[in-house]
């Protein structure tokens, strides 16, 4: 397998071989998983921790195994080979500028399969060829669940990591080789998740509320005076833990013990971080402590201590890049640092600027991109709450990739209110602020949901007092709330994510119920999704499409989870499984309990070979994205278009000459308007040469304008200029398919 890197990805083989040649692969797991265990039954002995768990926590520990894998790499020539300053994305672009991303958690592999293993099937391979995906995104990959939560089932999400192994549903190691094995022979490449900022109740944590050595040093955690325990609301069992109100952390605040604040607790994005206490722990020298410890989203995900003195937190993440890089082969890596963002304490009220800090995130994403670039891979941040000088930040000190979250969800919006006003306003400030667009990743919602915390808007609007954008916040927020008004179901959260699927935007934008889309109403529904992407595409940077995008899903009703809307946890709605082949269609649950969602479009092996379903209508513009490189372009510029649901943007190509023109129609009108490009350099060497290069419509190349004609919901991309070779004009299908009910 490692041989067979060097034809594909030569720096990345390297690696492989060197490490794998050192310690001879991964561990096998043969120590028995602590996960497992029910507390209560010898993990303690007296006043104790039972001394030979302990041992078998540390040698599952990410610190411990952490600390072995570096020693693969010190003193050798291996972080030599690569420079860590160079942040350049050509090379990945050029290589594979459009990835597949599955969530393990919601994909349907099919009967006693794992997801490494139905990945590595041939009929995703073609699946990916249709629509010129050269990677493939697994996230989250890694074990995942709560230790001392054993009475609940893993985590739904996945999210709360507490191990460098994969999770059993996405594959064993030897899974795990047979999939790299055959994106290589496919020449692709795939890419994970880092360990998180903010991990779950595992080996470490355990280990550091008994108080082991370096091990508290991981995660923002302090012991409690025991004099101060009466302060603290009762936890009946020790490994049990609850969040604390404001209320209950003010005796801790006034001694000193916390922070007076956080510049996170300040935050306008709808963060949801704190401060929780564990009950009484028996540490490893008999003495009993109570912690209390920064936790993200949920008490079970304690938040790592990035700036402690041990780098205890430093080293997890490092070791992570190890693996992953070095071991796996991995060549885009994933940074989930959120929980790091405003991890500062502030005396007072930090006003508007320090709602909006970014520290010690910035710090941990350079200092873990240049050690991945080192090793021979890319990062991609994929914090999805960044302003638009944050992101210039994040990218101007070394992270390779950014989530993009200025189209997202202005596009999304546009669609829904078929208004592309908000769109075009962030659009002119991407444009101002220069950012290099080709470091973008754009992506639609997954199970993550659209998020409408806008901090864009609230960034201008509270720091900069731009009357604008705060007009403009108004008017979305006004806007997002009547669309969701009088669903049978949530689907707009507290911190204003909305639940959705691209799928659901659409139907939604023509007055149909996002949860179940009527046959007659599909290729509508289709359309609107297909421009979506087709937006998307046209910008440079990474395009990323989800499995859900491929199989039309829609959001899970809480009458699919719950017979009460009393108990419907909103954060599930767009986390509903789906199948992409038709192999595993008889399934309607997943192996972590999350019932199948109902899809608009057939099976996505069957799309592949349709000429007119949804994945070759959008694999047709896909392929001729990769062969002009739009990629690696530039956008330069928006033009002016009268019509409120119409935008055009311009894109300099990368041989400084040629030009491609997208304009979209988001609204439901047939649009007919004249755009004029002549005032852009460069722009009289490229008019007479004109090539369709994605979508519909009808249009005109004058001497100073184009004239377009596009129907609702259609775009036109045109390639202006000298094409590349084996660039031709695309002639788009209309979507056209008979959905079979599922």
């Amino acid at each position: 397998m490692v041989k067979r890197c060097f034809a594909v990805f030569p720096v990345i083989a390297i690696c492989c071989l060197c490490l794998f040649a050192a310690c001879g692969g991964r561990r096998d797991g043969s120590i028995e998983d602590p996960l497992k265990l029910k507390h209560g039954r010898g993990v303690f002995q007296g006043n104790r921790p039972n001394p030979g768990y302990v041992q078998q926590l540390e040698r599952r520990s990410m610190l411990r195994i952490a600390a072995e894998n570096a020693r693969i790499v010190s003193g050798s020539e291996i972080p030599w080979r690569n420079a860590g300053s160079s942040t350049e994305p050509d090379e990945l672009l050029r290589y594979a500028d459009t990835w597949l991303k599955v969530n393990p958690t919601t994909m349907l592999a099919g009967t006693r399969r794992t997801v490494f293993d139905h990945l590595s099937d041939t009929t995703i391979a073609t699946i990916m060829r249709e629509v010129s995906a050269r990677g493939v995104y697994v996230a989250p990959a890694r074990g995942a669940g709560s230790l001392w939560a054993f009475d609940k089932k893993e985590a739904v999400t996945g999210e709360d990591v507490v191990t460098y192994d994969f999770s059993t549903v996405a594959g064993s190691e030897r899974d795990y080789g047979r999939l790299i094995s055959r994106m290589i022979d496919n020449k692709g490449l795939v890419g994970m998740d880092l360990i998180p900022a903010a991990v779950g109740i595992g080996p470490d944590f355990f280990l550091a509320a008994c108080n082991v050595r370096e091990y508290p040093g991981i995660f923002c955690m302090m012991e409690v005076p025991q004099p101060m325990w009466k302060e603290l609301p009762v936890v009946e069992v020790e490994w049990g833990r609850t969040a604390l109100t404001m209320e209950q952390t003010a005796p801790f605040m006034s001694k000193g013990i916390l922070p007076h604040a956080m510049r996170d607790d300040y935050s306008f994005l709808g963060k949801k971080a704190g401060w929780a206490t564990t009950g009484e722990i028996p540490g490893i020298d008999g003495n009993k402590r109570r912690w209390i410890y920064r936790y993200y989203e949920t008490p079970d995900m304690p938040v790592l201590n990035w700036d402690d003195p041990s780098q205890a937190a430093h080293r997890i993440l490092s070791g992570s890049a190890v693996i992953q890089v070095g071991m796996q082969g991995q060549s885009l890596i994933g940074l989930n640092f959120e929980a790091f963002q405003g991890l500062e304490a502030s005396k007072d009220d930090p006003g508007p600027q320090g709602m909006f800090s970014i520290e010690p995130a910035l710090t941990a994403s350079q200092s873990l991109s240049r050690e991945i670039r080192r090793y021979g891979s890319w990062s991609w941040l994929r914090d999805n709450n960044l302003t638009i000088s944050a992101i210039g930040s994040f990218l101007g000190t070394g992270t390779n990739f950014v989530t993009d979250n200025i189209f997202s969800p202005s596009a999304e919006h546009a669609l829904l209110t078929g208004d592309a006003g908000y769109l075009k306003f962030m659009a002119d400030k991407l444009i101002a602020t220069k950012i290099d667009t080709r470091k973008l990743v754009h992506a639609g919602p997954a199970e993550e949901g659209l998020s409408y915390a806008m901090p864009h808007l609230n960034y201008l609007s509270y720091v900069e007092n731009d009357p604008k954008a705060a007009q403009m916040l108004s008017k979305v927020m006004t806007e997002i709330q009547a669309s969701v008004e009088g669903l049978a179901s949530p689907l707009l959260s507290d911190d204003n994510t909305l639940f959705v699927t691209d799928t659901a935007i659409a139907a939604m934008a023509i007055g149909l119920s996002p949860f179940d889309v009527p046959v007659d109403k599909g290729e509508e529904v289709a359309k609107g999704h297909a421009l979506l992407i087709f937006f998307r595409a046209m910008q440079p940077g990474v395009l990323m499409l989800n499995g859900q995008d491929l199989a039309g899903t829609l959001p899970l009703h809480y009458s699919s989870m719950s017979s009460s809307a009393e108990a419907w946890d909103i954060g599930r709605a767009s986390r509903g499984s789906y199948a992409l082949s038709t192999s595993a269609g008889a399934l309607v649950v997943s192996d972590t309990g999350v019932p199948k969602s109902k899809t608009v479009y057939p099976y996505a092996d069957y799309q592949a070979h349709q000429p007119q379903s949804f994945i070759s209508h959008i694999g047709s513009f896909l392929r001729a994205r990769t062969t002009s490189g739009l990629a690696n372009g530039r956008l330069e510029a928006r033009l002016q278009t009268r019509h409120p649901g119409l935008i055009a943007l311009a894109t300099r190509m990368p041989d400084q000459k040629s030009i491609v023109l997208s304009i979209c129609n988001f609204s439901r009108d047939q649009v007919a308007e004249t755009i004029y490009i002549n005032e852009l350099p460069g722009y009289a060497d490229v008019i007479g040469k004109s090539l369709k290069i994605g979508g519909m419509g009808r249009y005109v190349v004058n001497s100073k304008s184009i004239s377009v004609t596009l129907q609702p919901w259609e775009g036109v991309a045109l390639y202006l200029g000298d094409a590349p070779k084996g660039l031709t004009s695309v002639k788009s299908e209309p979507i056209n398919f008979n959905r079979k009910k599922k």
